[in-house]
C-alpha cells in the first residue's frame, strides 16, 4: 500500500513539475503575441501568475506528504469523511482526530481514485500520517485506501 501512494504522489509531482512550467511558457508566450492589446496581456499574466502559484502549493504539500510516507510512521486516529459539492466539483472534507492527544482538524482532502462513497458520514477507525514540525494530518489511510490533504488542514481543537 505504501509503495502505491509513494508512485501516486511521485506521479503527481512529475506530472505538475511538467504541466505547471508548460502552462506558464504558453501564458507568456501569449502575453507576448498579444502586447499591442495591454488588457488582454495583463490578463493573461495574471493567469500564468496564478499557474505558477498553484503548481507551487499543489507540488509542495505533494512533497511534504511523500517524505512523510517514506520516512514516517502512521499514527491511530478517528476519521469522518463528508462529501460537498460545489460550483464545479465536488469536495471530499473530513474531521481526523488523533488518539493519543484528541487534537482534531479539518481537511480538505484531494479526491480520490476510488470510490470514497463507502467511507461518507461514518466514524471510522485509521492511520494517519502526520508532519513532526507542525502536527498535521497530511495523509489518512482508511481500509489500505489513502486520502492526502489538499492543503494544509484546519486545527480544531487540542
Amino acid at each position: 500500500m505504501e509503495q502505491s501512494l509513494e508512485r501516486e504522489l511521485s506521479n503527481f509531482i512529475r506530472v505538475w513539475k511538467f504541466l505547471g512550467p508548460l502552462l506558464l511558457l504558453i501564458c507568456f508566450g501569449m502575453v507576448l503575441a498579444s502586447w499591442p492589446e495591454r488588457w488582454l496581456a495583463w490578463c493573461l499574466f495574471s493567469l500564468a501568475l496564478f499557474f505558477c502559484f498553484f503548481t507551487y502549493k499543489h507540488t509542495q504539500i505533494a512533497r511534504r506528504a511523500l517524505q512523510l510516507v517514506k520516512h514516517g510512521r502512521p499514527e491511530d486516529c478517528t476519521v469522518e469523511i463528508r462529501k460537498e459539492s460545489g460550483d464545479s466539483r465536488d469536495f471530499i472534507k473530513g474531521r481526523v482526530s488523533r488518539s493519543k492527544s484528541g487534537e482534531e482538524w479539518d481537511i480538505l482532502f484531494t479526491p480520490p481514485s476510488w470510490k470514497i462513497d463507502l467511507v461518507v458520514e461514518k466514524p471510522r477507525h485509521a492511520e494517519a500520517y502526520f508532519e513532526s514540525g507542525t502536527g498535521f494530518p497530511l495523509i489518512v489511510v482508511i481500509d489500505e485506501k489513502y486520502l492526502w490533504a489538499e492543503r494544509n488542514p484546519a486545527k480544531v481543537s487540542s
